[in-house]
């Protein structure tokens, strides 16, 4: 069963499938789900703000079962308020975030993530595939999905890597030709 990730954020009507802040998409986060429960694929709900967890994920568990559903965000306070909400959902801390925020203390803890995901209630990490040569695949303490790998190269490597539970892609249909080329 493959998993399909959504990034989404509040627009003027509700939860919207969205990356970037801007103008609402207009593809609703309600009829994501709805598209995913009909396909038997999992839905992977990546968080892009603070607040609202239990409205999102309301509308995705009225389509989906819970064991379909995994959500991620690179916020740790939004991990614990979705695993106080819905405990029965696989929750990720992601690690990796833009460069903007204060340098040092942000790098530090994402190449090093164990205490932010043992005292936010994560059940894997979500991490940026530029942490991977500091070592993060090497000490993750929980099972890893890994974002966003779109260059043939590495997505041929890191769809074998049995470090893995998923990885994240702009490429789905190249990545299933890959991974049925073995």
């Amino acid at each position: 069963m493959g998993t399909v990730e959504v990034d989404v954020r509040r627009g003027p009507d509700g939860w919207v499938a969205q990356h970037d802040p801007g103008p609402p998409s207009g593809v609703t986060l309600a009829s994501v789900a709805g598209l995913v429960a009909e396909s038997g694929a999992r839905l992977m709900v990546d968080l892009k703000e603070i607040g609202g967890e239990a409205d999102a994920l309301g509308v995705v568990l009225e389509r989906l079962l819970p064991g379909r559903v995994l959500v991620s965000t690179l916020e740790d306070e939004s991990v614990a308020a979705v695993r106080s909400a819905f405990p029965e959902l696989e929750v990720g801390l992601s690690v990796g975030r833009e460069w903007r925020r204060p340098y040092v203390r942000t790098r530090l803890s994402e190449l090093f993530p164990e205490r932010r995901a043992r005292v936010s209630g994560a059940t894997f990490l979500s991490v940026n595939r530029r942490l991977v040569p500091f070592g993060v695949l090497r000490r993750a303490p929980l099972p890893v999905y890994l974002w966003t790998v779109d260059d043939e190269r590495e997505l041929r490597g890191y769809l074998c890597d049995e470090r893995l539970r998923g990885v994240v892609t702009n490429r789905p249909i190249r990545a299933l030709e890959l991974l049925r080329q073995g």
